[in-house]
């Protein structure tokens, strides 16, 4: 999600995420596979929708002993929608729904035949709901066993019981938050206007943190922060504000008076955990409480050396063939590029 959320920002487009309680924190299974067919289904969701929202839901439910799950996601889009006739062509290979498709937006027709495949050799399936004009919803399942887990009794300890104010105009993303709140022990309260909010304040309800979203209309989280400070002078109110990568809005925030304002500046779709983290500092507990924190492997620069091995990299951007090659340099490959247009790199 958080790769492409530069990509809905440039298109208007809000990006949501729920993981709903029920599902395994880790899993067993082929994660890169798993990314990749993720990767494919939003990439697809975005640029086939010119204005709303994508949204990903993931539910699980356990099917067996020993930590059995079925794990369900779906990527729904406010898109362009597909006619009903032409939904068996989506997941052939090279196959797209109209002539016209490869011209407007690209794509070889390949990535959908590539997923499906990919997930029933996870012993999944993947379906298909769209209407022309209302957008498409692509949701795929699988059978994974769930990872070990460790215990977090301190951040839950922390965020019982709290209450947190969420203001965003967005009736997803309010969905979201408040499910992940609730989830967390927190006694969420929504509203979708800066104005409600305050009306709130006003009237001396209780809250322990805020949670704000930068781009409202009329006032934006900034503004409705400052007026918070001025209702509520003598009790100051903890607050997050999320933001849009690449918004014009966020540019110079570390230079105003946001940091002042606000304890965390997130950026959308927020990270569970780094939410979660930032809530728990908020309301009195450790900045790390929470927050995962991952080990920075070295690469293995000898690995050409004990698996060799002959890589063809098929990537058309020169860029990424770049990065690419560069990368499988230091772990001691030198690759074959394609398209033969593109520059080679022979082997000795």
């Amino acid at each position: 999600m958080e790769l492409l959320a530069c990509k809905a920002r440039d298109g208007n487009l809000e990006l949501a995420a729920l993981i709903d309680p029920g599902v395994p924190r880790r899993i067993v299974g082929d994660v890169t596979r798993l990314r990749q067919v993720l990767m494919n289904l939003l990439s697809n969701a975005l640029k086939f929708t010119h204005e709303g929202e994508v949204t990903v839901r993931i539910e699980a439910e356990p099917c067996g002993e020993g930590g059995l799950h079925e794990i369900r996601i779906a990527v729904r889009d406010t898109g362009i929608g597909i006619p009903a006739e032409r939904l068996g062509r989506l997941f052939k290979a090279f196959s797209q729904v109209d002539s016209s498709t490869t011209r407007r937006y690209g794509g070889s027709g390949l990535g959908l035949a590539i997923s499906k495949r990919l997930v029933e050799l996870m012993g999944g399936t993947m379906a298909v709901e769209s209407e022309v004009g209302r957008g498409s919803t692509f949701s795929f399942s699988f059978q994974t066993r769930a990872g070990t887990e460790a215990a977090e009794p301190e951040l839950q300890r922390i965020l019982a019981g709290k209450h947190v104010l969420i203001v965003d105009d967005n009736e997803t993303n309010r969905f979201v938050l408040t499910r992940q709140a609730s989830n967390w022990g927190l006694d969420p309260r929504t509203v979708a206007t800066p104005a409600q909010a305050l009306t709130r304040i006003e009237a001396k309800e209780h809250f322990d943190v805020a949670i704000l979203d930068l781009c409202m209309p009329e006032v934006d989280g900034i503004e409705l922060a400052r007026q918070i400070r001025k209702t509520r002078p003598g009790r100051r109110l903890p607050m997050i504000l999320l933001s849009s990568v690449g918004a014009e809005e966020t540019r110079g925030l570390a230079e105003g008076d946001a940091p002042a304002l606000f304890g965390a500046i997130l950026t959308k779709p927020a990270h569970p955990d780094r939410l979660r983290a930032a809530l728990a500092q908020l309301l009195g507990g450790d900045a790390s409480v929470g927050r995962e924190r991952a080990e920075s492997k070295p690469i293995d620069s000898s690995l050409g050396q004990r698996l060799p091995m002959r890589i063809l990299l098929a990537e058309d951007n020169h860029i990424n063939q770049k990065v690419a090659l560069k990368m499988l340099e230091r772990m001691g490959y030198i690759a074959d590029v394609a398209p033969p247009t593109a520059r080679r790199r022979s082997w000795p």
